[in-house]
């Protein structure tokens, strides 16, 4: 378990065969695994948040004003034309 909360990790499997020498490696296979899994759980983080979000939209159930003026707006000029056109006939 200690080694699991030890930096830097390792993989479990590796092509390349394990060399003991801690001096060659650099800063980013150092960081490399550690970066990765960071970079992941952002993600995560991120589109949890966005679906959260999401799912709070859904639940409004207020139509915006400006938006019911609009469409009451063209469905008052559709019902015109609608009449309009009907008497024509």
């Amino acid at each position: 378990m200690d080694d699991l909360l030890q930096l830097p990790w390792k993989p479990l499997y590796s092509q390349i065969p394990d060399a003991d020498e801690k001096d060659s490696q650099t800063p980013l296979e150092h960081w490399a695994l550690a970066a990765t899994v960071l970079f992941t759980l952002a993600v995560f983080l991120f589109e949890f948040m966005l679906n959260e979000r999401q799912k709070r939209a859904y639940k409004i159930n207020k139509f915006p004003s400006e938006l019911e003026q609009t469409v009451g707006s063209i469905d008052a000029e559709t019902e015109k034309s609608g009449s309009s056109a009907a008497s024509a006939d």
